[in-house]
């Protein structure tokens, strides 16, 4: 691939770096001491923990593109057809019998949920994968000893609410919140259930005029004639 200028020397390289302090920060966190032998404190520790799990989805995110390349490699997809293969010969109902035909009929299903649990079963197999391999990792041991993590590894803080890595609440979904439990952003400014801004301010409306009232109808006046007494009328007589 590096040949084909698909995977430079440059990522190659990254992927070194980050292994080594991924090596070194490891090897921190297990001892409980730092470079220069002293004891590290138990912020420090949280803090190289966190630091770790970065470095590792760093890596991740790298691997995965490097498969993602390989995969579309002439060896890469005959890797595939072969794995795609014994998960049809090897997939059985609990009454013994195949659940795909062929091949060509685990293809077509490839997408739905039994085919998903086969191949990873078979993956755990393959490439021997441990379900527990991210509690036994150093940074989960230490996370969970001092309770920084749930049960699930979702950081938490002191009152058991999951944080983020900046330690910002966030709901089952990852989304940060706030004290209300509202989704909102880094600075706090409410969102969606989108992830869009929330509009909520309040402005001066200076380009649409009040409607002007229509004019209350004037009253009527209505003079009032006395009518005059006959004494009082003999009297201007």
């Amino acid at each position: 691939m590096r040949e084909q200028g698909i995977w430079t020397s440059e990522k190659a390289l990254k992927q070194t770096q980050i292994l080594r302090q991924i090596g070194h920060l490891e090897t921190q966190i297990a001892t409980g001491k730092n470079e220069n032998g002293t004891t590290m404190k138990l912020s420090e520790g949280k803090e190289r923990s966190i630091d770790l799990r970065r470095l590792r989805i760093d890596l991740r995110e790298l691997i995965a593109e490097r498969i993602s390349l390989e995969s579309n490699t002439a060896e890469g997809l005959s890797d595939n057809a072969k794995f795609n293969f014994l998960v049809s010969q090897c997939t059985y109902h609990e009454s013994g019998e195949k659940v795909y035909a062929n091949m060509e009929e685990y293809n077509d299903k490839a997408d739905d949920e039994i085919s998903f649990n086969a191949a990873a079963a078979l993956g755990e197999l393959v490439y021997k994968l441990d379900r527990s391999y991210e509690e036994s990792l150093p940074e989960n041991q230490f996370l969970k000893k001092y309770k920084f993590v749930d049960e699930d590894l979702s950081l938490v803080d002191e009152d058991g609410n999951r944080v983020d890595v900046d330690g910002t609440k966030v709901n089952e979904k990852g989304w940060l919140i706030n004290d209300d439990g509202s989704r909102v952003d880094r600075d706090g400014n409410l969102l969606t259930e989108t992830g869009n801004l929330l509009l909520q301010g309040e402005f001066v409306d200076d380009i649409h005029p009040e409607a002007k009232k229509p004019k209350s109808p004037a009253k009527k006046t209505v003079k009032k004639t006395v009518s005059k007494t006959k004494e009082e009328s003999n009297e201007e007589a």
